[in-house]
């Protein structure tokens, strides 16, 4: 706390004298020595002095303010964003950094993108590279800008062009931090699934207690959520709407394991139909929670 006065009274000191130094309190005491033809008295000194600090106060404020407040939106970028993140989630992790590369460096065929990923220490032939820029030549995200002997050059489509760009800008210090605590609530969520081989729980049994143990993470899994969201308001707009897809999903498959809970083994085991629905309900929990692990792993590659 102290800290944070200390950086406001400087930044009200600042401006406070900038107001006072400033040509409109110089000329008044131009004009009151001229006219009055003697020293100005200390009383009018604090008189002018006195209304400039709530004016300081207001500056202060709106020069940090500036600093957090969102930028105004593109409309076209906002209207084109939902397809965008469409395209980009059924992406393979490694095309999205390839589709990050390529709006750096402006456009890239295959010779270039396997020397940068040989530099990132992915070992892949130029002919998988080649077929990785294809990949997103299918998926509408690139065109091609020249065609060679053996491989085409890319770049991104202009119509996606503002929206790759902030893909690939450097992260924000919100986005590092919300990077932080993405690792960390996918490892906490993730443990729900440690009992189970890579497909997960299928049986109905198997199915319940995988949602019990869910449901006892909640007291670090939410948590954990509603720190993301804190950060949320202040992230880019990808990672902003990516941890808006991890809420969405994460809070779905609540809403179909809390139910199921509050129900005993007694009242499933007399209606085997009834068990049938639920067996449909907790899978259909587990392939959210899966999306939720997903959006998660989409925040953290980056970090």
């Amino acid at each position: 706390m102290w800290r944070d006065i200390w950086q406001y009274a400087r930044a009200l000191w600042k401006h406070w004298a900038s107001l006072l130094a400033g040509p409109t309190v110089t000329v008044v005491l131009l004009v009151w020595q001229v006219f009055e033809q003697a020293n100005i008295p200390e009383w009018v000194f604090w008189v002018i002095a006195a209304p400039g600090v709530p004016v300081a106060g207001f500056l202060a404020w709106r020069e940090e303010h500036a600093k957090v407040a969102p930028k105004p939106l593109d409309p076209e970028m906002e209207w084109r964003r939902p397809q965008f993140q469409k395209i980009l989630a059924a992406l393979r992790p490694p095309l999205e950094a390839v589709l990050r590369h390529v709006a750096q460096v402006g456009d890239c065929d295959a010779v270039q993108l396997h020397k940068f990923l040989a530099e990132q220490g992915v070992a892949m032939s130029t002919s998988e590279a080649d077929m990785l820029l294809t990949t997103l030549f299918d998926a509408a995200l690139l065109e091609v800008k020249a065609k060679g002997n053996a491989y085409g050059r890319y770049a991104v489509k202009p119509v996606w062009g503002k929206l790759v760009l902030e893909l690939a800008a450097p992260p924000t210090p919100t986005d590092i931090r919300t990077t932080d605590k993405a690792r960390e609530l996918r490892r906490q969520l993730a443990a729900s699934f440690e009992e189970w081989p890579p497909d997960g729980p299928q049986t109905f049994a198997d199915l319940v207690r995988w949602a019990h143990k869910v449901a006892r993470g909640y007291k670090v899994t939410k948590p954990g959520l509603q720190e993301l969201l804190d950060l949320r308001a202040e992230a880019s707009p990808h990672v902003r709407d990516t941890v808006g897809s991890m809420r969405d999903h994460y809070e779905a498959a609540a809403d179909i394991i809390n139910p199921v809970l509050r129900r005993t083994w007694e009242q499933w085991e007399t209606d085997p139909a009834d068990s049938a629905a639920v067996t449909a309900s907790l899978r259909r929990a587990v392939g959210l929670v899966r999306q939720s692990l997903a959006a998660l792993d989409t925040l953290t590659k980056g970090g």
